[in-house]
């Protein structure tokens, strides 16, 4: 057998051992990412179990992958094989340099070819083609994993590159916050409140508004599907949520829905069930489905990788959600709940990683504790922008956050950057 053989081999075997270890193979391989055909039917097997919340195990892997003989011999001397599970990092990093050795030659072969010269000068590739291609057999050295250092000349020139175009982020969608925060890939953002202080519904309203640009994935680890969207209609559409639950749509409410249909199935938003999902999970998932921003509800559920206490458990969670948010280049807004003693950033549950792994920290309470409507969003921390407070209304009957004037409703879809522009009067400076 080849070296490129025992290391897919040392791979999968050594995920069939220790499962836990499918994390640090799904940020760096992928299933095209090996030769051998039963190591790459175990890895995708692998991978589809993960996406799907469920146990990775060789008899879960044998029964996605086909419970055939050849199947299960195979995966046993796969397992039987592994030298050793300690040196897991090195046997993917061999995979990561096979993989890269077959991309350049692939792209070698193909420069060679365009460069050759031809008897018909006109059929030859323009050589601003070939530099083109010589740039992708660079770029295979390179492979999916960022560069350990940057020199300063290539730093400049991709500091030029971006300021050549007009800066992206993904808007909230309420300009009070957009004004703050600038959310782009990459970033992992915390939206934290006590309970019943309408984190799902703010974040909810925040996901249609980004999902009319992106593709926008809403995963719940306490909340079906069904209810989440039952929300999201009440939200979108300007109707009442307890109708909805009841099914007692009036006529008039009906029609109104009717109207959102069309512009809400427009909308680039998948809800996913996670109960029990660990991040490697919901990272993987967010990935095979493309998605450029996810919400995560919430991050006290998760379910740890490591860790002996709670402190540790969430620590560990917070931590590979923030490394998920950079490997991937997704954003990442996840939910928290705060202690009802704690002030700020000190209220947040469990461990204070949370509050050193995130870029903003948006904090939602009540103020006014006879007032339903009041709350107020505060930036407890921002990265790149400054910190402060605004107030805002809270509609709890349409699940909407909109101006602080009672009579005025934000026009449907709140899909539209105009809708949570002007939020009110009490919206004032720092």
């Amino acid at each position: 057998m080849t070296a490129a053989y025992n290391a897919e081999a040392a791979v999968i075997g050594s995920i069939l051992i220790q499962p836990e270890l499918f994390a640090e193979a799904s940020a760096r391989l992928r299933g095209e990412d090996f030769q051998h055909p039963l190591c790459r039917e175990a890895f995708e097997a692998a991978w589809e179990l993960c996406c799907d919340g469920k146990a990775i195990d060789p008899l879960t892997v044998l029964n996605v992958m086909g419970d055939t003989a050849a199947n299960r011999e195979g995966l046993l001397a796969l397992a039987q094989g592994v030298p050793s599970t300690a040196n897991f990092s090195s046997y993917v990093g061999i995979v990561v340099e096979q993989r890269q050795r077959r991309t350049a030659a692939t792209a070698a072969r193909q420069l060679a070819e365009a460069l050759e010269p031809e008897f018909d000068i006109g059929e030859s590739l323009p050589m601003q083609e070939c530099a083109a291609m010589a740039g992708q057999l660079l770029q295979a050295f390179e492979g999916r994993e960022q560069q350990e250092a940057i020199g300063v000349a290539d730093l400049f020139a991709d500091f030029d590159d971006r300021q050549s175009r007009p800066a992206e982020f993904f808007t909230a969608g309420i300009g009070s916050l957009d004004k703050r925060v600038h959310i782009s890939g990459g970033h992992f953002i915390i939206v934290a409140g006590r309970p019943s202080s309408g984190k799902t519904a703010f974040t909810l309203q925040v996901a249609l508004h980004m999902a009319a640009r992106h593709r926008v994935i809403y995963f719940s680890l306490e909340t079906s599907p069904a209810a989440l969207f039952d929300r999201a209609v009440a939200c979108y559409a300007g109707v009442p949520l307890e109708n909805i639950k009841q099914r007692k749509l009036t006529t008039q409410e009906r029609a109104t829905v009717d109207r959102a249909r069309e512009a809400m199935s427009c909308l680039g938003l998948h809800m996913v069930s996670a109960a029990g999902w660990s991040v490697a999970q919901i990272r993987a998932k967010a990935v095979s489905m493309k998605a450029d921003v996810i919400f995560v509800d919430y991050l006290g559920l998760i379910r740890p990788s490591g860790g002996t206490s709670r402190y540790e458990a969430v620590t560990q969670i917070s931590i590979d959600l923030h490394t998920a948010a950079q490997s991937t280049g997704i954003a990442i807004v996840a939910l928290s709940q705060l202690n009802r003693t704690g002030i700020g950033m000190a209220a947040l549950r469990e461990s204070g990683q949370v509050e050193q792994d995130a870029d903003a920290i948006i904090m939602l309470s009540q103020p006014d504790e006879n007032d339903p409507k009041s709350r107020e969003v505060r930036v407890e921390k921002n990265k790149d922008g400054e910190v402060g407070a605004f107030n805002i209304a809270f509609m709890g009957e349409i699940q909407r956050f909109g101006a602080i004037d009672p009579h005025h409703t934000p026009p449907l879809p709140p899909a539209s950057q105009a809708d949570f522009e002007e939020i009110g009067a009490d919206d004032g400076p720092w």
